[in-house]
């Protein structure tokens, strides 16, 4: 039985905050569980009840029309929530007085360089490895090859840490690439840095979407950024 419950949230595509409305445990009893944390006979009940469910209301392995407007309905919501949170910190933008006192679930550190207006990038540092993998669900190795510290990508857009990250994010992503190269080369000169909110929205291991907010802190005139990422959980 136990079993059978972790073959399922291994697998399934449902976000894990539905099954936990479905089965009435928390998302981080979920992951615990995955970890190797012993599941209580009357969850398990309720879990194989539900599991029975689904299986009994399709037959192919896909999800019935009231399950894909619970999807729809469950991504419109996270896609409000995550607006209304981006305006409050856009209404409020961090200043270097409180750059240090920021709180945050992982940092990264990056170099970018330049060559005939071609942006290339090296992640040089991450820390925190162990919430990101407690936040995303993926292995410490997972994690060190997606983020690829110390090897350069001439072709930023390359770079495997793309592959869990949202094609919305990306697409956003994507057209301030276009301008950097042209803005670092225009404040090349800046004295001090400069503070930019970048909202990021991750894919789990479980294929849920997680999304957070990183504070990038740009060292024009050394094309170093260091980002403080804090997840916007529920």
């Amino acid at each position: 039985m136990k079993n059978q419950i972790l073959d399922f949230l291994k697998s399934t595509e449902i976000p894990y905050s539905i099954i936990s409305k479905k089965v009435g445990v928390s998302r981080n009893t979920l992951y615990n569980w995955i970890k190797g944390a012993e599941i209580r006979p009357g969850n398990q009940k309720t879990f194989i009840n539900y599991i029975n469910g689904l299986t009994n209301s399709t037959s192919n392995g896909e999800l019935t029309m009231n399950q894909q407007s619970m999807l729809i309905e469950y991504q419109q919501k996270e896609i409000a929530e995550l607006k209304e949170k981006v305006a409050k910190h856009k209404s409020t933008p961090i200043q270097s007085t409180v750059w240090d006192s920021l709180e945050y679930d992982y940092g990264v550190k990056l170099s970018l360089t330049f060559k005939n207006f071609k942006m290339s990038r090296t992640i040089l540092e991450v820390s925190n490895k162990e919430r990101i993998s407690e936040v995303l669900g993926y292995s410490i190795q997972e994690i060190d090859d997606f983020w690829d510290i110390g090897v350069l990508y001439t072709n930023f857009k390359a770079h495997p840490v793309d592959a869990i990250i949202s094609k919305e994010t990306k697409k956003e992503i994507d057209k301030q690439i276009l301008s950097l190269p042209n803005i670092f080369e225009a404040l090349k000169d800046m004295m001090g840095s400069h503070y930019i909110p970048q909202p990021i929205t991750y894919i789990s291991k479980n294929k849920s979407l997680v999304h957070s907010i990183s504070y990038n802190k740009v060292d024009w005139r050394n094309k170093i950024v260091e980002s403080k990422v804090q997840f916007l959980l529920c």
